[in-house]
């Protein structure tokens, strides 16, 4: 072809290929991160420096790649076109400037500005060179092309042929002398994407695809807004010699690359940091599917989305092999371009993110690189890595960015000399550096566990260094404090009533009754109780209206060596004679309204007291006995059912040993003038009822007993009380009516999800001056975790540490703790965990597991079937 007719055609507008106009579109779309898809070469020059020389060769690169010398704009009808610049030889490529002024800082501050400004003027070329001179002896080169014009590939060719030309021996012609050019790539594109041949292609991706993949749950550590941040952090892990070469090993072992391996060891994060089976990772290819473009420079790259399995938790041998199939199953589909193909597949409609995969994986290995991959090393100083000419090229400190479309996280990874660099690039305002640099760390654990054990399954693969391990189970749950072993709920009550006989223990209705008097009522019921049969781990139901006698008959109940069962009479008739039946009490303890309600149940075998009763039975010999024969801190004291919310009501056995600790702990969190006097107003078939009852009777304080929290609003005269214990939509419901005790100094809220909205209100409007949430199964007693927001105090509602003698491990699918941040479901051990489910032992031993990381031989956890993740701070959201 003769020069005129190059000429001729060089000059006439040609459409985008696909991949450029999806690019164009986004810099529409997205104006502020055009700069971030630049392709930017920087580095210090020293020695003998020509400037001529350097101008020269970079003016043959633009001559010799007509996409240097590319102008895109809009046609009257807005469709983007291209066209190419004549080549002027009068035209300097390369602008010099003058900084010997400048500092280190602020030189790499204007050479990062310059290396990152968006091409935006349509009538400049898409290529910038820059010489900056600080010293007859010491330039900085800046080399910026916009993607547009210049892929990753295509940056490699031309730093080789700029070598080669700057080099002593005269620069061997390029392999591509004009028969190929970019324009015939776009051109063979569009006619492709006609043919039968690309529908093949799309069909493959179709099949794959069939159902969208659900988005991605990174564990980022605040909500992504809807474009993501134009900002982009890095944090850099670079493997060692040794360590990159196990991975070439690995890869060698298996028949498969470097990219593989790399990709498959994402994957394997991500999965294991989302608990999602299916990954899908997007990742760039080459799309020079010819080797008649090898040396053409332009945008070939295309996108596409890699999808792993996780199904049947694979070892990494079967893992790799089924990446490098679906890799090689890419290259070959790679030619459909992938803003085509999204949109033939509708992806990404519904949920507003990037369409089939929200985090990606770029790999190069620039073979053209030569040893100016040496400027990428991490740690490069101010050796020489090449020699152009009489120059030497050296590492300059600039800012790196890529092109990652706002993605929140991806992984950039290059083949080094000697070593692999990994660049995780995120969104910082949905990450913190710390929580990135935890990712790049579970991904370094992966990588080197699936070098070392590729027989082993992906559940094997630590993830965890020993520090954030040992954080996460050591650290977060250092909770030990010491609770007399031996103590019972009675007996903590017994030594309580002696040391304050006088002082108030009840409060009813204007009413007092003090910690002697009900002690001598429990003390008498207990005897008549011993009288009836009743002793050690007997149960006995509770079905009583709300009066100061049945606090002593439930710790009469206790006295005598039984478990309470509670009834609350309120309840509905089959839930009540489903709890008898399950439960199986010797006597149902009632006074005369509830007798009523238990005439329409069926108590065969059951026998029904009343406490008056067991008073008059009880005699006063054998007081002593009961405090020789008291229950023990392994014995059974109560067992309150769940809800059934999930299936049927389950009876939850609690032994007097994790109520103990759990007064333990509240005794050393709440002061005596919060224990002052606390409202008892908690149904006793509700487990929070165990610390508003327990709590004041056992360190010195009183419980004011009322029908519900709601009677306050019905009562002309306002109780005292210091401390609330209630559950959130009860606690909106008594804001509402305006009728918060002026005496309030705490409010604890418990059982329902806690909105920051409602610590503020309480706040604002009663005087309590610190809100707790609590949170805990009635499997583990009551609560296990707890946050205290004090007034005045930024509010960040999460629930908390946990309590004393308690563990916290939020664990994946196999049951291995996973990282700050990550969602897992939360299992509960130590002190609170219950004995189980009376009378379900096979729903026990599914739920009530053995504690692997307690050290401690028969330690159990409960599954709570929550999903929680850690906090950086050791609380739990």
């Amino acid at each position: 072809m003769d020069t005129d007719a190059k000429m001729d055609m060089d000059s006439q507008w040609v459409p985008l290929a696909a991949t450029q106009q999806s690019r164009w579109f986004l810099y529409q779309l997205d104006p502020e991160a055009r700069g971030n898809h630049n392709n930017v070469f920087v580095a210090t020059l020293r020695g003998g420096i020509d400037p001529a020389r350097l101008c020269a060769a970079i003016a043959t690169l633009v001559e010799r790649h007509p996409m240097l010398r590319a102008r895109i704009a809009r046609r009257e009808d807005g469709e983007p076109v291209q066209w190419i610049m004549p080549a002027d030889p009068l035209l300097e490529p390369l602008q010099r400037v003058d900084v010997a002024g400048l500092d280190d800082e602020s030189l790499r501050r204007r050479v990062d500005a310059e290396a990152w400004r968006p091409f935006t003027d349509p009538c400049e070329p898409l290529m910038r060179a820059v010489l900056y001179g600080r010293t007859a002896e010491e330039s900085v080169l800046l080399l910026a092309f916009d993607h547009l014009v210049c892929d990753g590939w295509s940056y490699w060719v031309m730093l080789d042929e700029l070598k080669a030309l700057m080099g002593d021996a005269p620069a061997a012609p390029p392999r591509n002398d004009g028969r190929h050019r970019y324009f015939d790539h776009a051109r063979a594109q569009r006619d492709w994407l006609a043919s039968p041949a690309a529908e093949r292609k799309l069909a493959y991706w179709r099949e794959l695809f069939a159902e969208e993949p659900d988005v991605l749950a990174l564990p980022v550590d605040r909500p992504r807004s809807r474009r993501g941040a134009a900002e982009q952090a890095f944090h850099t892990l670079t493997l060692s010699p040794r360590q990159s070469w196990m991975v070439k090993a690995l890869a060698s072992a298996h028949g498969g690359s470097v990219f593989a391996v790399l990709l498959c060891a994402y994957q394997v994060m991500l999965h294991r940091y989302s608990g999602q089976e299916r990954v899908v990772v997007g990742s760039a290819l080459p799309g020079r599917s010819r080797g008649d473009w090898e040396r053409v420079v332009g945008d070939f790259v295309n996108l596409v989305a890699l999808p792993a399995d996780f199904k049947g938790d694979p070892t990494v041998a079967e893992l790799l092999r089924s990446t490098r199939r679906g890799v090689l199953k890419a290259i070959a589909h790679q030619a459909y371009p992938f803003p085509m193909l999204v949109e033939r597949l509708g992806a990404g409609r519904d949920s507003g993110e990037h369409p089939l995969f929200q985090t990606s994986f770029v790999y190069q290995n620039p073979r053209h690189a030569g040893e100016l991959r040496a400027l990428w090393e991490p740690e490069a100083d101010s050796a020489p890595v090449s020699r152009w000419g009489g120059m030497t090229v050296h590492a300059f400190p600039h800012h790196h960015r890529v092109a990652n479309d706002r993605l929140p996280l991806s992984l950039h990874a290059m083949e080094l000399t000697e070593r692999i660099r990994c660049d995780f690039v995120f969104d910082p305002d949905c990450f913190e550096r710390a929580s990135v640099s935890g990712l790049a760390a579970a991904f370094e654990s992966i990588l080197l566990a699936m070098t070392e054990s590729p027989s082993a399954r992906v559940s094997a693969l630590p993830y965890l260094g020993e520090g954030e391990r040992h954080r996460l189970l050591e650290t977060f749950n250092d909770t030990a404090v010491e609770i007399p072993r031996a103590a019972s709920l009675s007996a903590l009550f017994d030594a309580q009533a002696a040391r304050s006989p006088a002082a108030p223990a009840i409060r009813y209705r204007g009413q007092i009754m003090t910690y002697a008097e009900l002690a001598d009522r429990a003390d008498r019921i207990a005897r008549g109780l011993r009288a009836c049969g009743i002793g050690s781990e007997t149960r006995v139901a509770i079905c009583m209206e709300r009066t100061p006698a049945m606090v002593a008959a439930i710790l009469g109940v206790l006295k005598a060596g039984g478990a309470y069962v509670p009834l609350d009479p309120r309840y509905p008739g089959q839930r009540l004679q489903g709890i008898l039946d399950d439960s199986g009490p010797r006597l149902v303890l009632t006074d005369d309204a509830p007798a009523d309600v238990l005439g329409t149940l069926r108590l065969e075998g059951i026998g029904l007291r009343s406490p008056d009763a067991l008073m008059r039975a009880g005699s006063a010999e054998g007081a002593s006995c009961l405090a020789e024969d008291g229950p023990r801190a392994d014995h059974l004291a109560y067992v309150i059912y769940t809800s059934g919310s999930t299936g049927t009501p389950k009876g939850v056995a609690i032994e007097h040993r994790n109520a103990v600790n759990l007064l333990a702990w509240a005794h050393a969190s709440f002061s005596p003038e919060e224990w002052s006097n606390t409202l008892f107003s908690t149904s006793i078939s509700f487990d929070l009822s165990v610390f508003e009852m327990f709590g004041p009777l056992t360190c010195g304080g009183s419980l004011t007993l009322v029908r519900d929290l709601l009677e306050l609003a019905e009562t002309a005269e306002l109780p005292p009380v210091t401390l609330l214990n209630t559950v959130p939509s009860a606690m909106v419901a008594l804001l509402d009516s305006g009728r918060v005790p002026a005496t309030v100094r705490t409010v604890n809220l418990a059982g329902e999800a806690l909105r920051d909205e409602l610590v503020e209100r309480i706040f604002a409007s009663t005087p309590a001056t610190a809100v707790a949430n609590l949170y805990g199964p009635s499997e583990t007693t009551t609560y296990s975790t707890w946050a205290r927001f004090e007034a005045g105090e930024p509010v960040g509602v999460h629930i908390g540490r946990p309590l004393w003698n308690t563990r916290l491990y939020v664990l994946d699918a196999y049951g291995q703790p996973v990282p700050v941040g990550v969602s897992g479901e939360l299992h509960i051990g130590g002190a609170g965990v219950a004995r189980g489910y009376l009378g379900r032992e096979a729903l026990t031993a599914e739920r009530f597991v053995a504690d692997p990381f307690a050290g401690e031989a028969g330690a159990r956890m409960y599954r709570t079937g929550d999903l929680v993740r850690w906090r950086a701070d050791g609380t739990l959201e």
